[in-house]
Formats: structure tokens, C-alpha cells, sequence
């Protein structure tokens, strides 16, 4: 095999496995409003057609930004938060698990806007605060922004508070 057939082999498995992970990510997020297809379909005035949401969902047929940008309004979700949770899949990162207890020892402006995120977190699912919490696909973007960092920075100055470190 010479390298350019194993680049387009290997472009053409990435462009799948993008594919894949946007249309569970759409998916997911039409199943967490419990819309139907054919409702979306409604609520869309034609725009976009069961079945072709079902292609994007199933991976086999590729959705442009501009279509993916008004699923997610029809939706109520940021795209930017969508997409951060594709990327994360995609690039194979695993959730993150923080150690809630550490947090107060970590310092710097990361350890504020943590702290306060995990406890809103608690809050909005009403329950206790626990030992441990495993933020979500997409959490360590928004953290990240709001700490004026990269994502990567981010998890870098988090690092002493996760979980199995």
C-alpha cells in the first residue's frame, strides 16, 4: 500500500468516526428534549426531514455547519458545547473525575471558577455534595474559557485534583 492510498484510508476513517460521534452527540441531545424524529422534523417547518436526521444520527450522511448550527438552536443547546463533546470523543479523552475534597487546596483562579462549578452542579441536581464528580464532555471548554485558558492548560492546572492521578 504507498502512502497516499493508506492517507485517503485513513482520512476516510476519521471522517467517519467525526460522522459517527456528531450524530450520537445529535442524537443524544434530540432524546434528552424527548422529541421524536418527525417532531423535530415539525418543529424544523421543513427544513429538515426525519430521515435525514436519521442519516445524520446514524453517521452515514454528513451535516454542514450551517445545519448543524440550527439543529442545535431547534435544540436549545450551544453548538460550541455540542461540538466539544465530539471532539472529546473523537480525540478519545476520557471524562474527567474530580476530587471535590482537593479542590480547596488547589489555589489560583482555576481552583475558584472549579469550586464554584461543582457546586452549582450539586445544586442544580439537587443532591450532596459527593467525594468525587465526573464533569461532563464539554465542562473542561467552558472552565477553561472562563479561566482565560486553553482546555488543555486548564486540565494541566487541575491536574493535582483529579481523580486517579
Amino acid at each position: 500500500m504507498s502512502t497516499a492510498q493508506f492517507g485517503r484510508i485513513y482520512r476516510r476513517a476519521m471522517f467517519e468516526s467525526r460522522a459517527h460521534e456528531i450524530g450520537t452527540a445529535l442524537r443524544r441531545a434530540r432524546k434528552a428534549r424527548r422529541y421524536t424524529l418527525r417532531q423535530v422534523a415539525d418543529m424544523s417547518h421543513g427544513t429538515f426531514k426525519a430521515s435525514s436526521l436519521a442519516s445524520y444520527e446514524r453517521g452515514e450522511r454528513a451535516i454542514s455547519f450551517e445545519r448543524f448550527f440550527q439543529l442545535t438552536a431547534l435544540y436549545d443547546i450551544s453548538p460550541s458545547r455540542l461540538f466539544a463533546e465530539v471532539t472529546r470523543r473523537v480525540e478519545e479523552r476520557p471524562s474527567v473525575r474530580i476530587d471535590v475534597e482537593r479542590v480547596k487546596s488547589l489555589g489560583g483562579v482555576e481552583a475558584g471558577i472549579l469550586d464554584g462549578f461543582i457546586r452549582n452542579v450539586f445544586l442544580l441536581r439537587r443532591q450532596p455534595v459527593a467525594d468525587t464528580i465526573s464533569l461532563r464532555n464539554g465542562d473542561i471548554e467552558v472552565l477553561a474559557t472562563a479561566a482565560g485558558r486553553l482546555a488543555r492548560e486548564f486540565e494541566d492546572a487541575i491536574e493535582p485534583v483529579l481523580r486517579d492521578h
